[in-house]
C-alpha cells in the first residue's frame, strides 16, 4: 500500500509540475506572435504615447484598427522639423558645393585658355626678346667703340 501511495504521490506531482510549466509558458511566451509588434508606450484615453527613433507628429496613419500588417508596411508617416531642418542644411551644403566645383571647373577653363595663348605667344616673345638682347649688344659694341675713340682722342691730345 505504501509503493502505491508513493507512485501516486509522483505522479500527481510530475502531472502538477508539466501543468504548471506549461501555463507559465502560456502566460510568457518568448516571441510574439505574427499578429503583435512590441514597443513601449502609454495608452491613456483617445492619447497615445509612442517613443520612437525620431521626434515629429503623425501626418498620415495608413492603417485602421484590426488591420493586419507584415514586416515593412508603412503604418504612419511622420512629420519631424528636426528631420527636415537637417536636411535643408544637407541639401544647401550639395548646392554650395557644386556652385565651388562648378567655380572650380571654370577656373580650370580660364587657366587652360591662357596656358594656350602662352604656348601660341610663346615663340614671338621670346624672338624678340632675343631681337632686343642682340640690339643691346649691338648698342653696347657701339658704346664701347665711341669710348676707346674718344680715349684716344684724350690721349691724343
Amino acid at each position: 500500500m505504501k509503493n502505491i501511495n508513493i507512485i501516486y504521490t509522483i505522479f500527481f506531482t510530475l502531472l502538477f509540475l508539466l501543468a504548471s510549466y506549461f501555463i507559465y509558458k502560456t502566460i510568457n511566451p518568448t516571441s510574439l506572435p505574427a499578429n503583435l509588434v512590441a514597443g513601449t508606450g502609454r495608452i491613456d484615453g483617445d492619447l497615445i504615447f509612442l517613443n520612437t527613433k525620431y521626434p515629429g507628429r503623425i501626418l498620415e496613419m495608413n492603417v485602421n484598427d484590426g488591420d493586419m500588417v507584415k514586416k515593412g508596411d508603412v503604418v504612419a508617416v511622420l512629420s519631424s522639423e528636426e528631420l527636415k531642418a537637417r536636411f535643408d542644411a544637407i541639401s544647401q551644403g550639395i548646392e554650395a558645393a557644386l556652385k565651388n566645383k562648378d567655380a572650380a571647373v571654370e577656373s580650370i577653363k580660364a587657366l587652360e585658355y591662357n596656358v594656350s595663348i602662352s604656348e601660341e605667344s610663346l615663340p614671338r616673345v621670346v624672338k624678340s626678346r632675343q631681337k632686343a638682347v642682340q640690339q643691346a649688344e649691338g648698342a653696347i659694341k657701339a658704346s664701347a667703340c665711341k669710348q676707346r675713340g674718344v680715349r684716344i682722342e684724350i690721349g691724343a691730345e
